[in-house]
Formats: structure tokens, C-alpha cells, sequence
């Protein structure tokens, strides 16, 4: 019998007859595990040489498992491909990180025939396809998980290894009892037009591994839709999202869709250093007026995180268009608290054709340690509609656009009543309420010790004035002499308005000042 009638009699048969056969003819399952793959180009291992039967209802995870560990451990290519159709799995199959593989490379692929309708389907009653090679891909298949998760990407708990450089692609993950995708203690992950969708937790869900407090050093993700993720609560905000971040070093997603999901778009954790959304449409996200489309992450009490927030972060060219939740509009599209370097850049912005805005301005900045946000929104926003409220509600001291105001009044103190001028600068709807002064004075030679007076008050909200001083030394020249005070409102929801900034010199008739610089925060840039 020729290796075409060899393979063509193991299609039909199951894994304990594989066995019975190679018993009587080993050539027969030898050359039947390592065919010719014409769909792929190169050499394969065929999963259904395994017994492998795609019919929906003969379980195969012992099946796939053999297979999987017949490849991991140097027989043949290290590509195992899936037959077309539904693979029932009633327990998880594991593609292990310490397989002794040929040369250095510790690589395998797991490739179905499509993830659509008739492509290669991993259908798991109980638990999860899980991924701990450090180099592997995974394309052309779709996966879903009855109580788990469909696929975790995670170190091996059995050895030292973990996922190194792995990457997904074209792959479905949905219909989950737990997250679509999970990714814990890798390292550079690349995720391409993956759809993740329908999931009870998360459509990709970055968890803090034990080995290296990481989800992941950096996630890749291009293209692909994260939609309809999460659960709908009996009250208050939906549960899950369509992304959590987890803690990554980067986390980066150009192209694609967050859309449709019943807990928040994209959660962005703690400890999260930086973070980037180019090109990305966020449409009709949450079951509640609260959830938003990007927000940062929250205690089980439901009140955001107050520290170790994302380091950075840029929304660039994003699209965001508002859900309707039975008459109570979403709220906001971002809503982030404590994040610093944070950039957004150009927004559009849509209303649903009712129509439907955001009830309330799209973009807010929160922070409990004052002075920790910074960055600003940049660009000609446009929308489909006109909106009346500011696009940013900044609760903030120093989120903003850095606007210096310069003033060289050039003013001597004069004897016996000494000098003050008060300098009133006007602050848009959006500004932060951090002031920051600056002055250049100058003393005449052999001149005595003084002191320079600051203060200020955002108004009319402040009503009171804030005061510092600060003393100027003796000097025997005319060098220059700078000084710098910082003042913030009283409150972060302050929308003043205006401050006014006082500058006074006492009695000195050799004291000079020079010019005063006030640096202002404006939230948006247009």
C-alpha cells in the first residue's frame, strides 16, 4: 500500500484503532503522521492521523493532545494541522513549554482550515486550549469554551519555560463561559484580525502572571473586532470589557473595532506603563450609562484604582460613537483616572441617528494625586452633530496644553510703600488649576536681604487668596534672580474661569522686577 492509501485509510478510523493498525503495519501510522500538507505549503502533521474526528460529538482532546505532544517532541514539522468541522474537547489540551523540540527554536503551529462556518472549530465542554511553548502561532480556527476560557497564553507551570514570541491570527474566540482569550507571563505576543466575541468575562483578558507580575512585556494587536463581551448587571455598570490590558510594559492596538460589549470597551490596568489606540472604532459600548469605552481599572468596590495608573497613553484618530441604554445615554467615551502623559489626537465623534450624544462631555481626566496628570486633547475634533458641552471635563491640576503668559513690567519698588501689581490671566472651561509663576528680579550691589511676595486665586470660584514668599538673598552684583511658586485651586472640579496672579516687592529701593512668566494648563488644543 502506497502513503496516499495509507492516509486515505486512517481518516476514518479513531485513535484506538490508529493504534490496532500500527500494531500490524508501523509504516502505516508513521507515514500517515507526517503527509505532505498541500493547504499549507510544507510539511504537516495531520490531527486527524490521530483520531482527530471532526464530527461534533466524539471527544478528541486525548486525540489532539497526541498529536500536539508528537510534534512539540521532534517527529516531523512542528505544524499540526486541524480537519474542518467541530472538535469536541471535554477536557483542556495543553501545548506544553517543556518539549525537548529540534534545535533551539522550542516553536510550534497549530493551523485549522478557517475560522468561519466550515473552518476548523475547538470546542471545549470543559476547559481551554493552553498555550506555554515560547514559540508558537495559532491561526485559522475557532475556539469556545462551555466554562472556561478558550485559549490561555501562559508560562508553564511545570518548568521554566513561557511564551516567549508567540502570535494568533484569523482565529475566533467566542462564546466563552469565562474570557475569549487570556495572556499571562509572555513576553512580545502579536495578535492579527482575531475576532473575540460573545464572551461572559472578557474578549482578551491580560492577567498578572506569577512569574514576571506581567500579562505580557508587550501585546501587539492589528485589526480584528472585540465585540459584545462582558455580562449585563441586575444594577449598575455591565461587567468585563471588550479588552482588559492587564500589566504590560506596551500595549499597542492599530485598526479594528471595540464595539457592542456589556461591560466597558477597553480597561486599562494597573501598572500598565504605556498604552496606544491608533485608528480604532469604539461604538455603542455598555449595558449602563456609566460603562465607557476606554476607562482605567476599579476595585471590587466598583471605585477606580488611586494609584499606579497607566504611565502613558495615546488615543490617536479614534472613532467613538455613544450606546442608548433605554433611555439613559453612556455618559462618557473616556473616563481615566491618574494617568499620566496622557495624549488624545483628533476624535471623531458620531451620535446615533435618533439622535443619541454622550449625556455628558465625552473626554474626563480624573486624579487623586494632584499634579500626576499631564498631557492635553490636541486637533479639530469633528462629529457627526454638533455638541453643546466642552468635549473635556478635566478634574485635574496640570492636564493640559502648557500656555505661558509673559509680562516684563520692569518695575522698581518704591521707597516707603514698595511695589504689587496683580496680573489677570483667563482660563477656558477645561483648564487645570494649577498655576505655576515664575519672576526675574535683580538686585543693586550691597543691596540688604529681602523677600519677594506671590499670590493668587482662581476666581470666582476661589474666593480667598493663596499666599507664599520667598527671600531673597544679598548679592554684590547684578546678576538676575529667579523665582518660582505653584499654586493649585481648592477644589479638582473648580472651573474658574480666570486666576489672578499677585506679585509684591517690599520697601527696597534697590530691587527690580524684571518680567513674571504664568504658566496655565488648557485641556484642548484646537
Amino acid at each position: 500500500m502506497d502513503i496516499l492509501g495509507r492516509r486515505t485509510l486512517l481518516k476514518g478510523l479513531g485513535s484506538t484503532s490508529v493504534a490496532a493498525a500500527a500494531a500490524s503495519d508501523p509504516a502505516l501510522l508513521e507515514a500517515a503522521r507526517v503527509p505532505a500538507g498541500p493547504e499549507s505549503g510544507q510539511a504537516s502533521i495531520f490531527a486527524g492521523s490521530f483520531g482527530v474526528i471532526a464530527d461534533g460529538r466524539t471527544d478528541a482532546a486525548g486525540a489532539l493532545q497526541s498529536a500536539i505532544d508528537y510534534a512539540l517532541n521532534g517527529h516531523g514539522a512542528p505544524v499540526v494541522k486541524l480537519p474542518a468541522g467541530e472538535i469536541l474537547l471535554n477536557s483542556p489540551v495543553i501545548v506544553r513549554g517543556d518539549a525537548t523540540v529540534r534545535g533551539d527554536h522550542n516553536q510550534i503551529i497549530i493551523e485549522g482550515c478557517g475560522s468561519g462556518k466550515n473552518g476548523s472549530w475547538l470546542n471545549f465542554s470543559d476547559g481551554s486550549l493552553i498555550v506555554s511553548t515560547p514559540n508558537h502561532i495559532l491561526r485559522d480556527f475557532r475556539v469556545s469554551s462551555r466554562r472556561g476560557n478558550g485559549i490561555e497564553i501562559r508560562s508553564d507551570k511545570a518548568s521554566s519555560e513561557f511564551p516567549t514570541r508567540g502570535m494568533m491570527e484569523n482565529i475566533r474566540a467566542e462564546y466563552c463561559g469565562k474570557s475569549g482569550i487570556t495572556i499571562e507571563d509572555s513576553w512580545v505576543y502579536s495578535i492579527v484580525n482575531c475576532f473575540a466575541r460573545f464572551n461572559r468575562h472578557a474578549g482578551l483578558e491580560g492577567r498578572q502572571g506569577a512569574r514576571t507580575g506581567l500579562a505580557c512585556n508587550a501585546i501587539s494587536i492589528f485589526g480584528g473586532e472585540f465585540q459584545g463581551n462582558g455580562s449585563k448587571a441586575a444594577s449598575g455598570p455591565g461587567t468585563g470589557a471588550g479588552i482588559i490590558t492587564g500589566r504590560c510594559v506596551q500595549f499597542t492596538m492599530i485598526g479594528g473595532a471595540v464595539e457592542g460589549n456589556l461591560g466597558d470597551g477597553v480597561v486599562l490596568s494597573e501598572q500598565l506603563r504605556g498604552f496606544a489606540f491608533t485608528s480604532v472604532y469604539f461604538e455603542k459600548n455598555g449595558t449602563h450609562e456609566l460603562n465607557c469605552d476606554v476607562t482605567t481599572d476599579t476595585q471590587t468596590d466598583g471605585q477606580p484604582h488611586a494609584a499606579n495608573a497607566p504611565n502613558s497613553g495615546l488615543l490617536a484618530n479614534c472613532n467613538f460613537t455613544p450606546q442608548d441604554n433605554g433611555g439613559k445615554p453612556q455618559q462618557r467615551a473616556v473616563d481615566v483616572l491618574n494617568v499620566q502623559d496622557f495624549r488624545v489626537i483628533n476624535p471623531q465623534i458620531f451620535a446615533q441617528s435618533k439622535p443619541v450624544f454622550y449625556a455628558k462631555e465625552p473626554f474626563r481626566i480624573r486624579e487623586t494625586q494632584a499634579g500626576r496628570c499631564s498631557g492635553w486633547v490636541e486637533g479639530g475634533y469633528r462629529s457627526s452633530v454638533r455638541y453643546d458641552q466642552n468635549i473635556v471635563c478635566n478634574e485635574t491640576a496640570r492636564y493640559g496644553f502648557p500656555r505661558q503668559h509673559r509680562i516684563c513690567p520692569e518695575a522698581n519698588a518704591e521707597r516707603g510703600g514698595g511695589f504689587h501689581r496683580t496680573f489677570c490671566i483667563p482660563l477656558p472651561p477645561d483648564a487645570g488649576n494649577r498655576v505655576e509663576v515664575k519672576t526675574l528680579t535683580r538686585k543693586s550691589a550691597n543691596s540688604r536681604k529681602s523677600a519677594i511676595e506671590f499670590a493668587a486665586r482662581f476666581g470666582p470660584a476661589e474666593a480667598n487668596w493663596m499666599k507664599a514668599s520667598e527671600e531673597l538673598e544679598s548679592t554684590d552684583d547684578l546678576r538676575p534672580i529667579v523665582s518660582e511658586r505653584r499654586f493649585e485651586a481648592g477644589s479638582a472640579q473648580t472651573k474658574p474661569g480666570y486666576v489672578e496672579v499677585q506679585v509684591r516687592l517690599p520697601e527696597n529701593d534697590n530691587l527690580q522686577l524684571m518680567s513674571v512668566e504664568i504658566l496655565t494648563y488648557e485641556a484642548q488644543v484646537s
